[in-house]
């Protein structure tokens, strides 16, 4: 019984990761994506993607040309994936949109 229950939280906790971004990279190393959420978008290349999953920040654009943050790591990769499209055309390529954790604070760990 103890097994079972054991199972069923592993697998919970599976399926929980598999909703970030940190779940999805490391299911998918080879995967371009175009990366949108509610402080900004970025486009991670594969090498983009291994660069986060190892504790490097990205650089997001707000929209505006020539200003990007800085954002840690941790706050993308634990950010819940919302909506997530693969392009027709390349199995590798991906849209994502991504919020974060509900628990979070407002503060999304930017630097200027």
């Amino acid at each position: 019984m103890m097994e079972a229950r054991e199972g069923e939280q592993r697998e919970a906790e599976l399926e929980q990761l598999r909703s970030t971004v940190r779940g999805f990279l490391m299911e998918h190393p080879k995967a371009t994506v175009d990366l949108v959420t509610p402080e900004g978008y970025l486009r991670l290349t594969p090498e983009d993607g291994k660069a986060l999953l190892d504790g490097k920040p990205a650089q997001i654009s707000s929209g505006v040309s020539g200003f990007a943050c800085g954002v840690d790591a941790d706050i993308l990769l634990d950010m819940q994936i919302g909506t997530c499209a693969q392009e027709r055309s390349d199995e590798n390529r991906f849209f994502i949109m991504a919020e974060p954790p509900m628990e979070e604070s407002e503060d999304f760990g930017m630097t200027m």
